[in-house]
């Protein structure tokens, strides 16, 4: 088998240093980016400019050239643009060369290298089984909370799937009754209802219902 570059070994030593500052491709600007773009300027391989490394932020500014500021209200600082462009080539490159190592291992050690592929999947399958049993018992919890500690109301866009409103609405009454009463007018009994999951109110004539009641209860 190939020996391993030393590169490769470098990338998966810990040195235990953490940058606190800016970062750009989630490693630090001013401790790393810069002294690498400093050292490939002097070496001749790299041309970026002076202004740029003197000031690798500058502030962003709207269309119409106004000072951008975040939601919080602090001025927006962007990384110039010279820089970002070299650290997207060199991020390019980087993967560019973890595929090759990889190619070359699996060229150099084909069994090997299936063997350990198929020993990390059998190592994840229980772990992947686990996840998805856990997130079908929590979605059912979820679920079931919601609808049990659903009022009845006017449904709002985006508020429900469309299983959950199906659910929903075959649990609901077709109407709400809000009162009885006597009309001024026709002297005819009534029922004031409110038909479910509206605002909207009918007034209903149950005098007929009332006296096919009143005549079967003398019997």
């Amino acid at each position: 088998m190939a020996e391993t570059p030393s590169y490769i070994k470098t990338l998966l030593i810990p040195n235990g240093r953490k940058a606190p500052g800016r970062k750009v491709w989630s490693i630090d600007l001013e401790q790393t980016w810069l002294p690498f773009f400093l050292a490939t300027n002097t070496a001749g391989e790299t041309h970026i400019s002076s202004e740029a490394l003197g000031a690798p932020l500058t502030l962003a500014y709207n269309s119409d050239r106004t000072v951008k500021f975040s939601k919080m209200g602090r001025p927006v600082f962007r990384v110039e643009k010279e820089l970002s462009d070299k650290v997207k080539m060199v991020r390019e490159n980087f993967a560019a060369s973890l595929a090759s190592y990889a190619k070359q291992v699996y060229q150099a050690n084909p069994d090997g290298y299936k063997a350990e592929v198929s020993k990390a999947q059998e190592a994840g399958k229980p772990i992947m089984a686990r996840d998805r049993q856990a997130i079908d018992e929590a979605l059912t919890t979820v679920l079931e909370r919601a609808m049990h500690g659903l009022a009845e109301r006017k449904p709002e866009r985006g508020q429900f799937n469309a299983t959950a409103k199906d659910a929903y609405y075959a649990q609901q009454p077709q109407y709400y009754l809000l009162g009885l009463g006597v009309s001024g007018l026709t002297f005819r009994a009534f029922a004031k209802v409110r038909l479910a999951s509206s605002y909207v109110n009918l007034f209903v004539d149950i005098a007929g219902p009332l006296k096919s009641a009143s005549v079967l209860s003398g019997y």
